[in-house]
């Protein structure tokens, strides 16, 4: 959970030169209070997504036939988070990365979408041009994972970890 946390902070700390935004205590608030347990749906909504391969829909048909952790767990929680995550005002430092973390969780929303509709359809271009768009979408958030322990540094913040979301 805390390669989620993680992220929150690169598009805003990379923008200052991996600098402390000056803004710690707006910074903390807004990861330990504001997006704290959004994280954590985040999280658990991320996670069926990164099991999925392009090559599934044929090697995994059964699954694919109906793909219930679209359904039940990605889409609903990328949902959650956003309907959250749009409602939050973030810090000026955060401006940035929170822009970016809602078009990254919009991106997995629609390649859930997309991937569930593919299989049901059983349309295997859709099902590969979908999961383009989520490796598209990993790939920029594995990006920003990348630059963001240097941020936490940067600003001396202790993350707490995100609530795991309660069962629906």
């Amino acid at each position: 959970m805390r390669s989620i946390v993680i992220a929150f902070l690169i598009v805003g700390l990379v923008a200052c030169g991996g600098k402390s935004s000056g803004d710690k205590a707006g910074v903390e608030t807004y990861l330990n209070q504001d997006m704290n347990a959004l994280i954590g749906v985040l999280w658990v909504g991320k996670k069926p997504l990164m099991t999925i391969k392009a090559t599934h829909m044929t090697e995994a048909a059964g699954w694919f036939e109906h793909p219930s952790a679209l359904d039940t767990i990605v889409i609903p929680r990328m949902t959650e988070f956003l309907d959250g995550a749009n409602k939050v005002t973030p810090p000026a430092s955060m401006k940035a990365a929170h822009a970016q973390i809602i078009e990254i969780a919009t991106a997995y929303r629609t390649a859930a979408t997309d991937l569930g509709e593919a299989a049901v359809a059983k349309d295997q271009a859709k099902f590969t041009t979908a999961h383009a768009a989520l490796m598209e979408a990993e790939g920029r958030y594995q990006s920003w994972q990348h630059a963001i322990d240097e941020a936490i540094a940067a600003n001396g913040i202790t993350l707490k970890d995100p609530p795991v979301p309660a069962k629906k």
